[in-house]
C-alpha cells in the first residue's frame, strides 16, 4: 500500500472519529479534507456516534447534502450556544431533536386536524413541514411526514433514512418504525445481490472475446473452420458438448451416413448456413 492510499485511510479513520462541529471545522481546511470529510461513510460514522442511532442510509448525493446541512447546523448552534450563553450541554440535541420525523401513512378521508391531535401536535407546524394548504393537498398523497421526535431516547438504536421529498422540496430525516427497517434490510440485501450479479456478469466485450477463444478450440479439434464453429455454439446456446454433437450430425449426414428423413431439412439449412459463414457461397 503506498504512503498517499496510507495517508488518506488514516485521515478518513480520523475524520470519522470526530463529533458534527469539528468535521464541519475540518471541511474548511482545506480541498483534500473536505473531501474525505463529506464522504457517506465519514457523515455517517458521525451522526450515528452524535445520535445513537444504528443505522443511516441515503440513496443519493442529494440526499447526502441534506446531512451535511444538519451536521452544519449542529456546529453553528453549537458555536453560538459556546460564546454567548452557558446553558445546559445537552441544549444542542435538545433544539435539533426537530429535525428528525416520521412517515404517517394516510388513511381513507383523514384529515390534517385529526392527525396533528394523534400525534399531538401542531396543525401550523404539520402543514409547514409537508408544504400542505389544505386538506384537498392529501388526496394526491399516500403518506405525510410528522415531527413526532421528542426525546433522544426515542433515537437510540434506531434507524435513519435520508429522503428528499419533491412535494416540498426539502429533505427529510425519517427514523424507521420496525417494518420499514425490515424493508430496507431486504431492499439492502436484494440491491447488494443485483450488484454482485452485475459483477459476475461478463460484459459484452468479454462475452465476443470468450466466444472467439471457443470458436477457435472447436475449430481446432473438429478441423473445420471458425464461421463453422462459431455457428454450433451459436446453436448450441454456449454448450460445447451440445455443439461437438451437431457438428458430427451433420459430418456423418454429408459422408452418406443414415439419418432420420424428418432431420434432413434442418441439416441441409444448417449445411447452407455454415457454407455462407465460410465464404463458400449458398448451398447448391
Amino acid at each position: 500500500m503506498s504512503a498517499v492510499t496510507t495517508d488518506y485511510c488514516s485521515l478518513q479513520l480520523v475524520l470519522s472519529l470526530l463529533g458534527p462541529g469539528d468535521l464541519a471545522v475540518c471541511q474548511a481546511v482545506c480541498t483534500h479534507w473536505r473531501e474525505i470529510a463529506t464522504l457517506p461513510e465519514v457523515r455517517g460514522a458521525c451522526l450515528r456516534r452524535a445520535w445513537g442511532v444504528a443505522q443511516i442510509t441515503a440513496n443519493s448525493s442529494k440526499e447526502w447534502s441534506f446531512l451535511q446541512v444538519l451536521i452544519m447546523q449542529s456546529w453553528i448552534r453549537n458555536v453560538v450556544l459556546r460564546g454567548t450563553t452557558k446553558r445546559n450541554p445537552h441544549i444542542l440535541a435538545i433544539e435539533s431533536i426537530s429535525s428528525f420525523v416520521r412517515r404517517h401513512h394516510l388513511l381513507p378521508g383523514e384529515s390534517l386536524q385529526a392527525i396533528a391531535v394523534r400525534q399531538g401536535g401542531d396543525l401550523t407546524a404539520l402543514k409547514r413541514l409537508n408544504s400542505i394548504i389544505s386538506d384537498y393537498s392529501l388526496s394526491c398523497r399516500s403518506f405525510i411526514y410528522v415531527p413526532g421526535i421528542k426525546s433522544l431516547d426515542e433515537l437510540r438504536g434506531k434507524a435513519l433514512r435520508y429522503e428528499y421529498d419533491h412535494v416540498s422540496k426539502r429533505g427529510q430525516a425519517v427514523v424507521l418504525d420496525s417494518q420499514e427497517e425490515d424493508q430496507a434490510s431486504s431492499s439492502k440485501v436484494s440491491e447488494e445481490a443485483s450488484a454482485s450479479a452485475e459483477a459476475v456478469q461478463p460484459s459484452a466485450a468479454q462475452q465476443a472475446q470468450i466466444l472467439n477463444k471457443m470458436s477457435a478450440l472447436l475449430a481446432k479439434s473438429l478441423h473445420i473452420d471458425e464461421g463453422a464453429a462459431r455457428y454450433y455454439i451459436e446453436e448450441a446456446g454456449g454448450d460445447i458438448k451440445r455443439a461437438v454433437l451437431l457438428a458430427r450430425n451433420d459430418d456423418s449426414w454429408a459422408t452418406g451416413a443414415e439419418t432420420p428423413t424428418s432431420s434432413r431439412s434442418g441439416l441441409q439449412s444448417r449445411l447452407r448456413r455454415i457454407l455462407m459463414l465460410s465464404g463458400g457461397g449458398p448451398a447448391t
